[in-house]
């Protein structure tokens, strides 16, 4: 993301939030001395973040919500951080491709989609993690929300839907359904 906006030559501050503090320590090293830039560890589920200088004019997620289980908080203290008539960004997976990424064969990947809807939308889901070509033993876990999901959360956070948008990507062994939303903060 901060190469994107260096290349785009936008005279903007630049932070970065994550809650892994090595990812964040790597980060801060390798952008060392860069007066824009700031990577902070902070776990947006779990509180408010108020180490800014200022709101925000564009928040973006990129990937991160859908590992978040308190969507409700997580969107609440996000949208703390945009000013008003600012902007947030939701990069995601379409939750349907999601669940055929983890789906070992058609009939799990029907089990999941039943799941799915019955629940109405958030489910656990538990992926093997890949590296190039090979499987590894470990596994990443994630959460199912839907478009639905991320409009009433933004809407309760005064977050206004705008756009949307969905990439298909192909060259996975999965194909992947990127899924690009835009909200705007309207505070009355």
């Amino acid at each position: 993301m901060y190469r994107a906006l260096t290349e785009a030559k936008l005279d903007v501050n630049y932070y970065g939030i994550d809650f892994n503090e090595k990812f964040i320590s790597e980060l801060n090293k390798r952008y060392k001395g860069i007066e824009n830039v700031s990577f902070i560890k902070v776990d947006i589920e779990e509180r408010e973040i108020n180490l800014l200088s200022s709101k925000a004019d564009i928040v973006v997620n990129a990937f991160n919500f859908f590992e978040i289980p308190n969507l409700e908080k997580a969107m609440r203290n996000t949208a703390n951080l945009i000013k008003d008539g600012g902007y947030l960004l939701i990069l995601t997976i379409d939750p349907i491709t999601q669940l055929l990424s983890v789906s070992d064969n058609q009939k799990m990947f029907y089990e999941y989609l039943t799941e799915y809807a019955n629940k109405k939308n958030r489910i656990g889901y538990r992926k093997r993690i890949v590296i190039g070509n090979k499987k590894t033993n470990k596994h990443y876990y994630g959460i199912l929300y839907s478009l639905e999901d991320y409009i009433k959360e933004g809407r309760n956070n005064n977050l206004i839907f705008q756009d949307y948008t969905e990439i298909l990507n192909p060259s996975r062994p999965t194909p992947q359904l990127y899924q690009f939303m835009v909200l705007k903060s309207r505070h009355d």
